[in-house]
């Protein structure tokens, strides 16, 4: 392998100082050959064509020196006879002058190009050798006499001392430009074994003459082998998509000995380990009269880059911590599927699934258990289905399920599949948990792209949901329309509390004692500007969905408050009334209710035992998020009352947790009372649950006085429903103050609120 001086000797333009030594030598030598040709004719003692002759002879010489300068190839001396002959009918017949030519022409020759003063001192001694015998045959044959050699010899000395004056000026330019080049070869090895990337030099042959650090661990680390054996014979070569086999004559290195100029190309190394390396190689050929002499070749590794790449490609296409797909990739494999149904008319469904109380879990056992649990439903999720359906997580607790080739009704077992291997408990860190979900499946029949799809299987599974648990649905067209009203009715909402549509009416609270009302219950009414009066239950919902129901149910508060005020300043019997209103989850779920409480009391002069915040048995559900705010609110002095008791998830334990003072009685157990007397057990137990556990009872929903005279025999403190009052308006809660009515079990009493 040859150094990098060589490569640069080889291959290099001849730099600029070297051309002015170049030059100047020329002149010099045009000069010495006019002065030579002055001397000979006035001055010559020697015949003319003894002149011509050494004329002839030193232009030969000349000439054949600078072409081969010229063309770089200056070699050692070959002193063959016509040069030898030249160069001593030159030192015969020219004179003093002549010989300073000779000496410069040896000198340049032997130190530029052998870098050897010693060379030079021989040919100066050989010289003068010469010059005594050629001086010694001049004073012989010349015609005039008196010219003697030692004269001769005498001329000659001081031609030589002034070419050697000039030859050591010259000398000085070519070592003081040489040390330059030699520093700027060292700083250009520097840089280059300090590369990165691999950097060969090779020549027409392919055989690299230079390889810097980074080339020589290369060929090291691969086991690449050694020119000229092929890299094929060794190891496995790809182009850039690392399966796609390279053809030797596309190897990089083999186009740029072609003369091509290779950028950027990739090719990927394959090892007997089985592993491979990517690398990025770009080529410059090297060329000698126009025709391609060799290349230089530099190759980057880029096989950590590419690895990357796949990572951060895989990442965008899959969730990140249970390595499914996510939902881009899903949405694209779900358009490739209808593209082909569309095609084969091959039936496809899509399955939304969503865990059911799964925020519970995260607020409950923290967020890495949350994390573990997500990743065995999907390790499920996988045991579940075929290795050609795609499993995706949506986000959160959201997953979804392509089944491709698959009947509705097929579809709709692997949905039942699903939920049943969910069911079974997970133990994660000594905890045992139980899962359940709520699936909806879309079909992907008809005209339908895959963001329709995906929305279908979403409202599917939001159907699902609301239909309890461990439920599936599959999706109709009812539920778009449905879903276009609740969008509609969201709207609607916005604009209503800006357009103050709500209102309030109020439901009295009776003591089953004594028949005094204690209180009313806050009803939250909307008048819409076009459709009316709208039901409750038809935008409530709504209202919580959409996070909505927080700044309604401040503006409730707000209200509710301001109104029992307005009351116990206008009538006496509404002091110790009491004002119950409803908080929905989202409501104690946000950080400003306790601020929105505590201000709506001061802001109307009212005492926290003044206000009873109602919440339904479905918090319970979440009673690890909110008992902090329970309790908060518990502190502060306000009633806490357990709406809708003994129907959603209530149990002993968790009744025991939460700091309520009050249960309401659910309507769906009083209204047994009445139609079989075996019916009437359930409604007793309850109370006498509330009772046992220390809670105050409020009978909801009595509609016939046998329903109050048996909550009343019961020992159930209070009772609201029809029998009683109708929710009605402020005014007429003002009227039933003023009277100071009582509502007594007569079988011909009639309500005395307007129903």
């Amino acid at each position: 392998m040859s150094s990098l001086s060589e490569m640069r000797h080889r291959y290099r333009q001849p730099p600029a100082g070297l051309d002015r030594v170049r030059w100047f030598f020329l002149c010099f030598a045009v000069f010495t050959l006019a002065s030579s040709s002055f001397q000979i004719v006035f001055n010559s003692p020697v015949p003319l064509g003894f002149w011509a002759s050494g004329a002839l002879a030193l232009g030969y010489l000349l000439w054949r020196r600078l072409r081969e300068y010229r063309d770089r190839r200056l070699q050692a001396a070959r002193w063959d006879a016509v040069e030898l002959l030249a160069l001593f009918v030159g030192l015969l017949t020219a004179g003093p002058l002549s010989g300073g030519i000779s000496l410069l022409y040896g000198g340049i020759f032997f130190r530029s190009v052998f870098g050897s003063s010693r060379r030079l001192l021989v040919v100066s001694a050989a010289y003068l050798l010469t010059l005594a015998v050629a001086a010694g045959l001049a004073d012989r044959l010349s015609p005039t006499s008196g010219f003697h050699w030692q004269q001769q010899v005498i001329g000659h000395v001081l031609g030589i001392g002034f070419s050697a004056l000039l030859l050591r000026l010259m000398l000085t330019t070519l070592l003081t430009h040489q040390a330059a080049l030699d520093g700027d070869r060292k700083i250009l090895s520097a840089v280059i074994d300090n590369i990165d990337s691999a950097v060969i030099a090779m020549g027409a042959d392919a055989t690299p003459f230079l390889r810097n650090r980074a080339a020589v661990t290369l060929y090291t680390d691969l086991g690449l082998p050694e020119p000229p054996i092929p890299w094929h014979s060794r190891v496995a070569l790809y182009r850039g998509d690392g399966h796609t086999p390279l053809p030797p004559e596309e190897l990089p290195q083999w186009r740029t000995l072609r003369g091509e100029h290779v950028r950027d190309a990739e090719i990927v190394i394959g090892l007997a380990d089985g592993t491979s390396r990517s690398y990025i190689v770009n080529g410059q050929p090297l060329e000698r009269g126009g025709l391609p002499n060799g290349a230089v070749l530099t190759a980057t590794d880029v096989t950590a880059r590419k690895q990357a790449e796949e990572k951060l490609a895989h990442l965008a296409l899959h969730d990140p911590l249970t390595g499914l797909a996510n939902r881009v990739l899903l949405r694209d494999r779900l358009m490739h599927a209808l593209q082909r149904r569309s095609a084969s008319e091959t039936p496809l469904s899509l399955l939304s699934i969503d865990l059911d109380g799964f925020k519970t879990v995260n607020d409950s056992l923290g967020h890495q258990v949350g994390d573990e649990l997500l990743v065995v439903v999907a390790a499920r999720l996988r045991m579940a289905l075929r290795a050609e359906d795609t499993v995706a997580r949506l986000g959160g607790d959201e997953f979804a399920v392509l089944l491709g080739s698959q009947s509705e009704a097929v579809a709709m077992q692997a949905a039942e599949r699903i939920l049943a291997i969910l069911a079974d408990p997970v133990d994660i860190k000594g905890r045992s948990v139980v899962l359940s979900a709520s699936i909806g499946m879309a079909s992907g029949m008809g005209r339908v792209d895959a963001d329709e799809l995906l929305r279908n299987a979403d409202l599917a599974m939001y159907a699902a949901k609301g239909r309890g648990r461990h439920r599936t649905a599959l999706y109709e067209s009812s539920m778009y329309d449905t879903a276009v009203q609740r969008l509609v009715r969201e709207g609607d909402l916005r604009m209503a509390l800006e357009r103050r549509e709500f209102h309030l009416h109020y439901q009295p609270v009776v003591s089953l004692i004594d028949g005094r009302m204690t209180g009313v219950e806050a009803l939250l009414r909307w008048q819409h500007p076009r459709h009316g009066a709208i039901p409750p239950l038809d935008f409530i919902p709504a209202a919580e969905s959409s996070g909505l129901i927080v700044p309604i149910g401040e503006w409730v508060v707000a209200e509710a408050t301001h109104q029992l005020r307005e009351w116990r300043a206008r009538h006496p019997e509404a002091a110790g009334f009491t004002m119950a209103i409803n908080v929905a989850v989202p409501q104690l779920q946000s950080k400003g209710l306790i601020d929105v409480v505590t201000g709506a009391l001061a802001d109307n002069g009212l005492q926290p035992v003044d206000l009873v915040l109602e919440i339904t048995e479905s918090a319970m559900s979440e009673h690890y998020v909110l008992m902090a705010t329970l309790w908060a609110l518990r502190r502060l002095g306000v009633a806490l009352a357990l709406d809708d008791f003994g129907t959603g998830y209530s149990s002993l334990a968790r009744l025991r947790l939460f700091p309520v003072q009050k249960v309401k009685i659910d309507r769906s157990f009083v209204q047994e009372i009445g139609r079989d007397s075996g019916e009437a057990v359930l409604p007793a137990a309850t109370l006498a649950l509330a009772h046992g556990l220390g809670l105050h009872a409020v009978a909801e929903g009595i509609e016939t006085v046998a329903q109050f005279q048996f909550m009343r025999d019961h020992g159930c403190e209070e009772a609201q429903g029809h029998l009683l009052s109708r929710a009605v308006d402020a005014c007429t809660i003002a009227t039933m103050l003023d009277s100071g009515q009582r509502f007594t079990p007569q079988p011909a009493l009639r309500p005395l609120a307007p129903h």
